[in-house]
């Protein structure tokens, strides 16, 4: 079995694809293929698809505003395009000032209805779930 996510230099798809072989003889025969194309539902999201909009110029960072910490005021997620790889690369500016880095590139990156010390959990790409570390002061 098989599964990929299409990446690399100028890649906006979401979906993954799978890929079931079986060894007949001499050779390898597909056996099912299908598009994979389910996602962890996100309350928001910033993706490499919103670099399609027309008219939009991948020079330009995607910026998106969330109460993430639930102290009532705005903290900034801001995310450029990595264009060799198809991902984007996220940052997360808090209202109290601090930034926090992540480690990753993702073809998505959303904000989950689940929490852990007091942060949304995010979602990078369809299925993958960062949850913060309080003692590391970042996503893992």
């Amino acid at each position: 079995m098989i599964e990929t996510t299409d990446s690399g230099v100028g890649q906006t798809d979401l979906n993954g694809r799978f890929a079931a072989f079986a060894f007949t003889g001499s050779a390898l025969q597909l056996v099912e293929s299908r598009v994979l194309d389910q996602m962890l539902p996100a309350l928001a999201q910033l993706s490499v698809q919103d670099y399609d909009r027309p008219g939009f110029d991948k020079r330009y960072p995607l910026k998106m505003q969330y109460d993430l910490d639930g102290s009532g005021s705005l903290d900034l997620l801001h995310c450029r395009w990595w264009e060799r790889w198809g991902v984007i690369n996220c940052e997360i500016h808090m209202a109290t000032g601090r930034k926090i880095t992540l480690s990753t590139g993702c073809v998505r990156l959303g904000i989950l209805s689940s929490r852990t010390a007091g942060m949304p959990d995010l979602v990078c790409g369809r299925e993958t779930v960062l949850r913060f570390d309080p003692a590391r002061g970042s996503y893992q």
